[in-house]
């Protein structure tokens, strides 16, 4: 498998991966169905068989995931790529019924508020032996912007 084929199928696994609604990941067929081909090619594409899909179907693949199209084609900056990636990772958690409901609880909160509780939450993550980030698996603490 060549590197760009290698890339294309990486990037969209990762998205059946990760986004999808609660408890149901998205078939092949699904969605195929949405973007106007066939099983099979999608097949291919998470495989590693087909690494040059044209960039309309690029462009249907990502509008149905939400996702720029640079990102399925590997055309962002890394600045970029990296905010997306940030978002798949925040979606991803919001399948979690608890999550969400911490999420939503927060809203509206004073800034100071909303800073406790997170403190609150990191302290709880390390206590578990757990990296203060989640979608940081190195552990290292970053900073808020």
């Amino acid at each position: 498998m060549s590197a760009a084929e290698s890339q294309i199928a990486d990037r969209l696994n990762h998205l059946f991966e990760h986004i999808h609604p609660p408890g149901k990941p998205y078939t092949n067929a699904h969605v195929a169905g949405q973007v106007g081909v066939s099983e099979q090619y999608i097949s291919m594409l998470r495989r590693g068989r087909r690494s040059k899909p044209d960039l309309d179907l690029l462009k249907r693949i990502a509008r149905f995931f939400g996702v720029p199209e640079g990102f399925l084609a590997g055309t962002m900056s890394g600045e970029d790529a990296a905010k997306t990636e940030e978002e798949i990772k925040v979606l991803a958690a919001m399948r979690d019924a608890r999550v969400r409901a911490i999420a939503l609880r927060a809203v509206g909160l004073p800034p100071a508020v909303q800073d406790s509780v997170s403190e609150i939450i990191t302290r709880f993550r390390q206590q578990m032996g757990l990296p203060p980030d989640p979608g940081d698996p190195t552990g290292e603490r970053r900073e808020s912007p």
